[in-house]
């Protein structure tokens, strides 16, 4: 049989090795970069449903422009023969000028609320594109620093493997040496 280790060592290795994985995280900038693309993550659904808004609002004021047109074309009809109005007529251009005044209201209120949600959309438009140049700021900043520590990592590799390779050619000349002696 073979003994595991007491589940206190595992957790205590384990939040070690999760702490230390923090660290790294926040040092080397994933974590930052990380919170940054959940931040534009965010920043975009909420634009996106901005969008949606504003086309949703943009067909509510089509359709109110629409029937207040169809009214002013029956308002036109019924005043081009005002002069031969019968009593229906009469209380049928009552009833239009009635539901005109609930048409234009409507009208107003749809431009309004579209007005509102364009200016939303902008502001959202605006905090995304902010959102994304902090990003691209953030990883060029980290990618230049990798890239430093990337160039000085090679150089250090090159110098220890040229150490390493004069230290071997010293020491085979010194075996070829006392070899030769013998």
């Amino acid at each position: 049989t073979t003994k595991s280790a007491p589940p206190a060592a595992i957790n205590s290795s384990s939040s070690k090795l999760d702490h230390w994985l923090e660290a790294w995280n926040e040092h080397s900038g994933t974590h930052e970069i990380s919170n940054l693309k959940e931040l534009v993550h965010n920043s975009s659904l909420k634009f996106d449903k901005q969008q949606r808004l504003v086309a949703d609002a943009r067909k509510a004021v089509d359709h109110a422009l629409s029937a207040w047109e169809d009214s002013q074309i029956k308002h036109a009809q019924l005043m081009q023969v005002r002069e031969k109005w019968t009593p229906a007529q009469a209380l049928e251009f009552a009833k239009l000028l009635e539901k005109e005044v609930q048409v234009r209201s409507n009208l107003e209120q749809a431009k309004k609320d579209l007005a509102e949600k364009e200016t939303h959309q902008s502001k959202l438009q605006i905090d995304y594109m902010n959102n994304l140049r902090k990003r691209y700021h953030e990883e060029q900043i980290w990618t230049d620093k990798w890239r430093i520590l990337s160039t000085y990592g090679t150089w250090g590799l090159i110098a220890l493997n040229s150490v390493v390779f004069l230290i071997s050619q010293y020491l085979f000349r010194v075996r070829e040496r006392s070899r030769m002696k013998d």
